[in-house]
């Protein structure tokens, strides 16, 4: 049976990590999503909502979590 990473959350450290930016950056751009998405401040980030806000592959994305 094949293990799936069932992760749907992205967090900051991740978005650092795909992005390149800086923590507060990286903070600002998930606040910007969440805005877009009308989602309350300090609510999570779905790799889908962050995928479709930046334009990204989720399969792109997902491997860079994993790694």
């Amino acid at each position: 049976m094949e293990t799936k990473n069932k992760t749907i959350i992205i967090y900051i450290k991740e978005i650092m990590l795909i992005t390149g930016k800086t923590e507060s950056a990286a903070r600002r751009l998930a606040d910007r999503i969440r805005k877009e998405f009308k989602k309350p401040k300090k609510t999570l980030i779905t790799i889908e909502e962050f995928c479709k806000y930046t334009g990204l592959g989720e399969g792109s994305v997902r491997k860079v979590i994993r790694s």
